[in-house]
């Protein structure tokens, strides 16, 4: 069964080296308004990736 359509917005979110060569690239989907800055939504995945990890790191150390 089919719902409704949800409107996503892509962020896309580059951590460059002082010689301009990228690092990191995230491609971020979000449902979140627009009104929150594309910085902002990347600081809040990049905080949650970390959480996660960790969670990660505790549930195999036993």
């Amino acid at each position: 069964m089919a719902g409704e359509p949800v409107t996503l917005r892509l962020i896309v979110s580059e951590v460059p080296a002082a010689n301009g060569r990228v690092l990191a690239q995230w491609l971020l989907l979000s449902n979140v308004a627009a009104t929150v800055a594309a910085g902002r939504l990347a600081l809040w995945y990049y905080w949650r990736w970390r959480i996660e990890s960790f969670f990660k790191l505790l549930k195999g150390a036993g």
